[in-house]
């Protein structure tokens, strides 16, 4: 059995003797979705024909198909069947998630983790087949990156028939990366919980009131200046002097290192010849504190801290593109919030979501509809090593 577990959530490849867990999950999903688009009968001809446990058993023994299943504590809530067809094509033949479990992102990373598990490499062509009456998952489809590429009629027996949208996504195909840029908080490291410390100190010592966490990341977007005079503008200096002093001294005990993995990521890249760049809503003080603690110093070759007057990453990452002289294909942006993904579309760079980070919201990354959304710093590692 192959499974990896994130957070409570595992995804499995199916062995033979659990296939009838999923023939009964599959029964449970058709009869509520499909009952009202193809009538109950077609329905139950369909799963004796395709989703028995001996069918599904002849799929995998004779056909090639591979199973997986996504799960909780609870049991399997999705699953999916997929082989490849040919070199370039992988045929995703079944893909189902209860419905009470969609919208969260476990059926996105069952489908990669699939896709994935059968070695498809960038440029191999995902193929499905739809019901054209079933409008609600050819919404999903299309928001996963599948577009309709035909039309399919076919006697499955019995006096029934299927209906079908063929529908094709491709995986990307990234170019040569010659230049990889970074966010910081929550993206190299889990320093989120420092920042907001290191602000409490400062606002609480000097408006003598408790602030909580949630107030001070409702400031984020400017840099650290930005956030200091919100709170108290008539005490800018002296609350940036506690603010950073503070920093500082509680970096080594609340974020003494990076992501484990991430420096090796770095020496790694470095060692391919890629530039390296930071585009951060970090202002530069507060950032440079962290290099050091990092011992990352010289590592990057072009920097874009924050503004005070608020965020502004679609132009740190064209300035960094200049910086370097490259054009937004030859580059990848790796963050964790979903401005990060939606600036880095902005410019046209491809964008990688981090959901590494206690903090990442994997539900608001997965809407934004990254290139990749990985969940290791293992698995950055993987795909960096792929594109250089």
């Amino acid at each position: 059995m192959c499974e990896i577990s994130l957070n409570g959530v595992r995804i499995v490849e199916c062995a033979p003797e659990e296939l009838p867990r999923v023939s009964e999950l599959a029964g449970r999903i058709w009869r509520e979705h499909f009952t009202p688009i193809i009538g109950s009968a077609q329905v139950e001809y369909m799963l004796a024909k395709f989703q028995s446990p001996a069918a599904m058993a002849r799929q995998v023994a004779e056909e090639g198909f591979r199973y997986f299943a996504v799960a909780d504590a609870d049991g399997l809530f999705g699953y999916c069947a997929v082989k490849r067809e040919t070199a370039d094509v992988v045929l995703l033949s079944k893909f189902y998630v209860e419905r009470t479990r969609r919208g969260h992102g476990c059926g996105r990373r069952l489908l990669e983790h699939a896709i994935d598990a059968l070695g498809a490499t960038p440029g191999t062509r995902v193929r499905l087949f739809v019901n054209r009456h079933n409008a609600e998952t050819i919404a999903v489809y299309r928001r996963l990156g599948f577009r309709i590429a035909g039309e399919c009629v076919g006697d499955i027996g019995n006096g029934f028939a299927t209906d079908d949208f063929v529908m094709e996504k491709r995986l990307p195909c990234w170019p040569a990366c010659k230049c990889v840029i970074f966010d910081v908080d929550g993206t190299i490291a889990e320093s989120i919980h420092l920042c907001v410390a290191a602000f409490q100190y400062a606002i609480n010592g000097m408006l003598g009131r408790q602030v909580s966490g949630e107030e001070v990341i409702s400031t984020f977007g400017p840099s650290e200046e930005g956030t200091i005079n919100a709170f108290m503008p008539e005490h800018f200096e002296e609350g940036m002097r506690l603010f950073l002093g503070r920093y500082a001294e509680l970096h080594a005990e609340l974020c003494p290192r990076p992501f484990d993995g991430m420096t090796e990521i770095f020496a790694m890249l470095k060692e391919r010849n890629v530039r390296l760049g930071i585009v951060t809503g970090k202002g530069m003080k507060s950032l440079d504190i962290t290099l050091a603690q990092f011992g990352l110093h010289g590592v990057f070759d072009a920097i874009e801290a924050g503004s005070p007057k608020g965020p502004d990453k679609p132009g740190g990452l064209r300035r960094v593109l200049d910086t370097l002289r490259f054009e937004p294909y030859e580059a990848v942006y790796i963050g964790d919030s979903p401005g990060d993904i939606m600036a880095s579309r902005e410019v046209g760079i491809p964008a990688i979501a981090a959901a590494w980070s206690k903090s990442a919201d994997v539900q608001k990354l997965a809407a934004t509809h990254p290139e990749r959304l990985l969940r290791t710093v293992a698995e950055l590692r993987q795909r960096l090593a792929e594109m250089v």
